[in-house]
C-alpha cells in the first residue's frame, strides 16, 4: 500500500518561526518606562560623569556601569570630569517579590513566587542634582519558590540564579532616551 502525503502548505514554516519568536519574546519582555523634567526637551547633554549609584553588588555594579557607558557614547555623550559634565549618570536597582495562584488542573506548580527586578537609570543635573530624565527597566529575575501540587501548605525554595539581562535592560532604556534627546 503507497503512503499517502499530505502536502503542506509553503507559508507554513515562513509563518511558524516568527510567530513562535514573537511569542517567546512576549514571555521575556523588559518593561521600560521614562520620565523627564520641564525643559528636559531643551537641554542637548554632550558630556557626562558619573553620579552616586546604589547597588550593592560590585559585579553588578560594573556590568551595569561598563553597559551604560557603551550607550551613552553611541548616543554622543563623552565622558569627562565631573566638574566639566552636562549631565551626571546615577543608577540603582530594586527587587521584588510577585506571588502567581495557577490552576492545580492545568498546572503543575499550584502556586509560584517571583522575584522581578528593576534597573532604573537618571540624569541628573551635576549643580543641583536635580533630576533631569529618568528611565526603568524592569523584568523577571527567576521563581525563588514554588507551591507543588494542590495540597500543598508550603512554598519550596527554587535555586534559580537571577538574571538581571543588564545588557537588555540598558538597551531598552538608552533607546527611549535616544528617543527623548
Amino acid at each position: 500500500m503507497p503512503h499517502l502525503r499530505l502536502p503542506l502548505p509553503r507559508r507554513f514554516p515562513r509563518v511558524s518561526i516568527p510567530l513562535a519568536l514573537l511569542i517567546f519574546a512576549s514571555c521575556s519582555s523588559i518593561q521600560v518606562d521614562s520620565r523627564a523634567a520641564e525643559g528636559w526637551d531643551e537641554l542637548r547633554p554632550t558630556t557626562y560623569a558619573w553620579g552616586n549609584s546604589r547597588v550593592a553588588d560590585p559585579e553588578l555594579s560594573e556590568e551595569i556601569r561598563a553597559a551604560i557607558a557603551e550607550r551613552l557614547v553611541e548616543l554622543g555623550l563623552e565622558p569627562v570630569d565631573r566638574s566639566e559634565a552636562s549631565v551626571l549618570v546615577a543608577y540603582s536597582v530594586a527587587i521584588r517579590a510577585e506571588h502567581k495562584e495557577n490552576d492545580p488542573l492545568f498546572d503543575y506548580y499550584t502556586a509560584e513566587q517571583f522575584e522581578r527586578g528593576t534597573l532604573t537609570i537618571a540624569l541628573l543635573d551635576p549643580d543641583t542634582r536635580v533630576e533631569l530624565w529618568r528611565g526603568t527597566g524592569g523584568s523577571k529575575l527567576r521563581r525563588s519558590a514554588v507551591l507543588v501540587g494542590p495540597f500543598a501548605t508550603e512554598l519550596t525554595p527554587s535555586h534559580e540564579v537571577r538574571n538581571w539581562r543588564i545588557p537588555e535592560k540598558v538597551e531598552a532604556i538608552m533607546n527611549r532616551l535616544r528617543k527623548e534627546l
